[in-house]
């Protein structure tokens, strides 16, 4: 099991737990995805800025797309 899939088990279980303290109450469960979320594009997109155009070919993606895509913010979808 790589680090990544470890993190995104660990995470599904909190929210488990968390929804299981919060019932009907879904703000705190929504937070910790969109934090989940905001941390595993970050990290793409640090990943993907890494990239050499060989790489960037064989997933079919342009230096310039790739560009574009690890420029933006963690929250920008």
């Amino acid at each position: 099991m790589t680090t990544q899939q470890l993190i995104h088990n660990q995470t599904l279980g909190f929210l488990e737990w968390i929804d299981s303290l919060v019932g009907e109450n879904k703000v705190l469960p929504a937070l910790v995805m969109t934090l989940e979320t905001w941390y595993q594009r970050g990290k793409q997109r640090s990943q993907l800025g890494q990239l050499t155009p060989d790489h960037l070919d064989d997933i079919g993606i342009s230096e310039q797309q790739a560009r574009d895509e690890a420029g933006k913010h963690f929250w920008q979808d």
